[in-house]
């Protein structure tokens, strides 16, 4: 019927503006990280540097593992 189409073209529309938004404030997060020598994504940078042994290691190389780090600290929070 309509009513469960529509309803249904909504609940997607929602799932998709949270997912976006999360998506924002990740990368939002992600650069603030980024501004300061000792901040989060600095740490965890100079941690993989001495795992690997490679000190040409940069914030791009780990752009991944960092928003999936930030991804799910989210997802923990909103599970609590």
């Amino acid at each position: 019927t309509r009513q469960k189409v529509s309803e249904y073209v909504d609940f997607v529309k929602l799932e998709l503006s949270v997912l976006l938004l999360t998506h924002i404030m990740a990368c939002i997060w992600i650069e603030i990280g980024r501004l300061d020598e000792n901040s989060w994504v600095e740490i965890f940078i100079a941690d993989q540097r001495m795992q690997k042994g490679d000190d040409s290691l940069s914030s791009y190389d780990y752009f991944k593992e960092i928003y999936a780090n930030f991804s799910k600290k989210i997802l923990w929070v909103f599970t609590m």
